[in-house]
This record gives C-alpha cells, sequence and structure tokens, in this order.
C-alpha cells in the first residue's frame, strides 16, 4: 500500500474483533451464545446506571474525565473497596478506564525498548 509505513501496512486485524464480530453475527442468526471476547457483559445495562447517564448528560457532563477518572467516581470506588471487599484504598490510589487493554499497555510500556516482544496468554480448547 503505497504511502503507509511499513508498521501500518504490516497491521493485522484483532483476533478478539474479529471474534466478537464472529459470535454477533450468530447472534444475530439467532444462535443462543454468551459472547466472552470483548469484555462486554452479557445482560442490559441495569436501569440505576441508565439514570445516572440521563442524569450526567442533563448536567452537561459530556467532555473528557480526568486521566485518572472522574473525582467523585475514584472516592465512591475506594468507599466500596473498604466497606465491601476490606481493601485500604484512598481515592489518589484508584483509577477508572474504560477497559483493560489501554491501563495494561500505558503501565508495561516504561518496561520496554526497542526489540522486545511480548505476549499474552489466550484461552485454549
Amino acid at each position: 500500500m503505497r504511502g503507509l509505513s511499513q508498521r501500518v501496512q504490516a497491521m493485522k486485524p484483532s483476533a478478539t474483533v474479529a471474534v466478537n464480530a464472529k459470535a454477533l453475527e450468530l447472534r444475530r442468526r439467532g444462535v443462543d451464545l454468551v459472547a466472552l471476547t470483548a469484555g462486554e457483559p452479557d445482560f442490559d445495562t441495569p436501569e440505576h446506571v441508565k439514570e445516572a447517564a440521563r442524569r450526567a448528560l442533563a448536567q452537561g457532563k459530556t467532555k473528557y474525565a480526568p486521566p485518572a477518572g472522574i473525582p467523585e467516581l475514584r472516592e465512591a470506588l475506594a468507599e466500596k473497596f473498604r466497606r465491601e471487599n476490606g481493601l485500604q484504598v484512598t481515592p489518589e490510589e484508584t483509577i477508572v478506564t474504560v477497559g483493560g487493554s489501554r491501563p495494561s499497555s500505558t503501565s508495561s510500556r516504561p518496561f520496554w525498548t526497542r526489540g522486545m516482544r511480548s505476549s499474552s496468554s489466550r484461552p485454549t480448547g
């Protein structure tokens, strides 16, 4: 492909996205299945979460959150961890992200040097 870097040309589609697309297609055809590929729950968003989202939209909370997450949410999570899990963490020790891939990559990146390889486990079977 002319004009694209070798790195871009060497990119392969995400296996997770491809398998998830297949699962969605099977579900569309009526196959009853639980897709564990994309890390999404197999149930609808709870009503109280939907209502909180509607309130946030009505309050104009439509901008990017701070990098570590919304402070009030981090405070609530630290309290939840204390109350329900017996963990003593502060809001400053708690971060909120939209998924697991980005923080895993970001937190391990300082340890990588050019030429190093990494791998991740995949389910078998």
